[in-house]
């Protein structure tokens, strides 16, 4: 699911740089994200109070290992 929704986002026409993806920290199936190329950007705090984990991909990378 998550390199389709990378090949949507290099393809369209609008010029994005990156890939950003916001996982809450308890969420233990997001370990994956870093054997895809993310890495972590930032911590943030929810609405709620909880923690989310934003990790980032260049679009570069996502087409230069394509």
């Amino acid at each position: 699911m998550m390199r389709a929704a990378e090949s949507l986002i290099a393809a369209a026409p609008r010029g994005a740089t990156l890939v950003e993806v916001g996982v809450d920290a308890w969420n233990h199936d997001s370990d994956a994200l870093p054997r895809l190329g993310y890495r972590a950007s930032s911590v943030k705090r929810g609405g709620n109070g909880a923690v989310i984990v934003l990790l980032r991909r260049s679009i570069a990378e996502l087409q230069a290992s394509s």
